[in-house]
């Protein structure tokens, strides 16, 4: 569809990886929300589990992870959809997959067994986030465009961090 009205191949795919990034923006911040709420609401040895200081450790770097995926998937949609970055869909999707990997894991580790069964919906979330990491290229696959992008400028990196 996108080459049909004359989008080049690698910007379509770019969008397509901006677009994915934005998604699971929205999905980790959903995680939080989801382990914040049972933090709050789960009882061990007589206190809220949001009380330990090791669970109040994970979600503060569960809130790092959220705003630094919220941030990149905002930066890779700047001028969307008539203009778009590959670079910065490619850091987009690079940065919200290692968010998605990590907040997953934290979300999981929260929730104990309860996330996995099949009444809770922890499970259906990080298992979307994990397919769209590699959706339209996984971070693999983008780290090495944006790699091959900065080669070919041959700018100093300060340069080339500005330039996204």
């Amino acid at each position: 569809m996108l080459a049909a009205g004359g989008v080049p191949a690698e910007t379509g795919r770019a969008l397509c990886a901006a677009a994915d990034a934005a998604v699971m923006a929205g999905l980790i911040d959903a995680l939080q929300s989801m382990t914040l709420d049972h933090a709050s609401t789960r009882r061990q040895f007589g206190r809220e589990i949001s009380k330990f200081q090791a669970i109040q450790h994970q979600i503060a770097v569960m809130a790092e992870e959220v705003m630094a995926a919220r941030m990149a998937a905002e930066t890779a949609l700047v001028g969307a959809p008539l203009s778009i970055s590959p670079p910065a869909a490619a850091v987009a999707k690079m940065r919200c997959g290692e968010a998605a990997q990590v907040c997953s894991g934290i979300a999981h580790a929260v929730h104990g067994a309860i996330g996995v069964s099949a009444e809770h919906a922890l499970h259906r979330f990080t298992g979307t986030l994990h397919r769209l990491r590699l959706s339209h290229g996984g971070e693999s696959y983008w780290a090495r465009r944006l790699g091959e992008w900065a080669l070919s400028r041959q700018d100093d990196a300060a340069t080339l961090a500005r330039s996204l």
